[in-house]
């Protein structure tokens, strides 16, 4: 291991294919960055208003005013991929489990589908860890 940024405010961070994107305080405000490991490059991906971030190995997942968006390494805009008013999400593989005000949906990262899992979730710490694990499964058997 190595210090990555000293003194920096990192509230989150995850690591893939030789980046590392991270949320931090930017001037009162969220922002998420992307940092080349090999060399350091720096470059800001987008402002945000939540830590979460999800990475697959084609799209970085972040939230925006309720919206999920996805960006890949060679976009440098990113779009929308689950306009609403999403309060949470988690990639399984290759699908996102997204929570929307109490719905749960799931998404494939490809776009093919969108399939109402429930109603009535407050946050998916509710669901046990076992339950989203072997959905995520099912879901990549089916295809």
């Amino acid at each position: 291991g190595y210090l990555f940024m000293e003194g920096e405010n990192i509230l989150s961070f995850t690591v893939t294919d030789g980046y590392i994107y991270y949320v931090k305080k930017d001037n009162g405000s969220l922002a998420i960055y992307r940092t080349k490991i090999s060399t350091n490059d720096t470059v800001k991906v987008s402002d945000t208003d939540s830590t979460l971030l999800a990475v697959s190995e084609d799209y970085l997942f972040y939230l925006y005013k309720g919206t999920l968006f996805g960006l890949t390494k060679e976009e440098e805009k990113a779009h929308a991929f689950f306009a609403g008013k999403v309060t949470e999400f988690v990639l399984l593989s290759e699908t996102l489990l997204i929570l929307e005000e109490d719905t749960l949906y799931a998404v494939n990262i490809n776009g093919r589908g969108i399939e109402k899992i429930a109603e009535g979730i407050e946050s998916l710490a509710e669901i046990p860890l076992a339950d989203l694990i072997s959905y995520g499964a099912e879901r990549q058997d089916d295809r």
